[in-house]
């Protein structure tokens, strides 16, 4: 039988623990249509498992690996129908939207924000705060969450509307958009530079014409933050980078940086890492959905300390099985941790059954 190690902090958050439950709350208050506007957390699994309580899902597309597709969101909006009880994720959305949602719903109907209110909530705050400052907001994460709804929903704080980063005008009597001003608004506004906010992945992008023209329409200072599942090390690495070269190029800038990744997410990430360091694994098993962020940030950190280590990611013990349980029976030290995302049943059912293993 295979030794299983469980890394200290692994599975569902108490952010996302905490949007679960609002959301059974709400299905209970209602007895009409109950939606999440897109999947309340990025695990098909819970997806499932809400449709089954009379939580529908309304399907905005994919936004993983950098695909975003404006069409796909205005045909989303258009399947909100008057009296509709919506519920905006745990990953937040752009503050437009939201406004654009309530509208659609009307007074008979309601929508709820079940945006995390233990990291996302915090990093809109800040993003608004240093735009309040007359700050530019520099925000780091990786290539694939460039139009990640967090994303989106975080900088749509680092501006008033719209219009701070787009030459398109919008209806100013109603909070309705009319179709083609929100296709328009949809298929401009994600440019990852406009006057107001950046979106750096890498050392190429600090070193591009387009952050030094952003660079040089702000007036006092830039603010640092990030996603919140970025991993620690990357977020103090890059912005180090981006402090030197803003006090080299532009030295009457103000900068600020805040921490805005998650203590879930670091706890997780840090858990990991000391499983790893402290134990001779030989596979390591990480739980989470191909869609989650944060479950596969794990797997990114498990590949960069142990590149020649088997590694399964799995989300579901069918998963596991279909991917390398043969293999995994003959290990004799196993290491496994899971997503703050993951689906608490299935994380259950992956170490009962690890555990079983003759």
């Amino acid at each position: 039988m295979p030794k299983l190690t469980i890394a200290k902090h692994y599975g569902v958050c108490a952010g996302a623990g905490d949007s679960l439950k609002s959301a059974y709350r709400i299905r209970e208050m209602y007895d009409g249509r109950v939606c999440t506007f897109g999947p309340l957390l990025n695990n098909s699994s819970v997806v499932e498992h809400l449709n089954k309580q009379g939580i529908l899902t309304i399907d905005i597309g994919s936004y993983t690996n950098g695909n975003y597709d404006p069409g796909r969101i205005i045909q989303a909006l258009d399947t909100i129908r008057k009296g509709d009880v919506i519920m905006i994720t745990a990953h937040g959305l752009e503050k437009e939207l939201v406004d654009d949602i309530k509208a659609r719903v009307g007074d008979a109907g309601s929508v709820y924000d079940l945006t995390c209110k233990r990291g996302v909530s915090l990093a809109q705050k800040t993003a608004r705060r240093y735009h309040e400052k007359g700050y530019g907001v520099v925000f780091l994460t990786s290539e694939k969450n460039c139009f990640h709804p967090e994303t989106r929903g975080i900088l749509s704080y680092a501006r008033d509307s719209y219009r701070d980063s787009s030459d398109v005008l919008l209806p100013s009597d109603d909070t309705l958009l009319a179709r083609a001003d929100l296709k328009e608004v949809l298929d401009s506004a994600y440019t990852r530079f406009t006057k107001t906010s950046a979106v750096i992945t890498s050392r190429l992008d600090i070193c591009s014409d387009r952050f030094s023209y952003f660079l040089s329409y702000q007036k006092k200072g830039i603010g640092i933050l990030a996603k919140t599942t970025e991993e620690t090390s990357w977020f103090n690495r890059l912005s180090s980078i981006i402090k030197e070269y803003v006090g080299n190029a532009f030295p009457r800038l103000e900068i600020d940086t805040t921490m805005t990744i998650c203590n879930a997410t670091q706890q997780r990430q840090n858990a990991l890492k000391e499983m790893l360091s402290e134990n001779h694994l030989e596979a390591i098993v990480v739980v989470g959905d191909e869609t989650s962020a944060n479950s596969k940030k794990l797997m990114d950190i498990a590949i960069g300390m142990h590149p020649d280590l088997p590694i399964y990611f799995a989300k579901d013990w069918k998963g596991l099985c279909s991917d390398g349980l043969e293999k995994l029976t003959c290990c004799n030290h196993i290491g496994l941790t899971a997503g703050a995302s993951a689906f608490p049943n299935d994380v259950a059912e992956i170490i009962r059954n690890l555990r079983a293993i003759d």
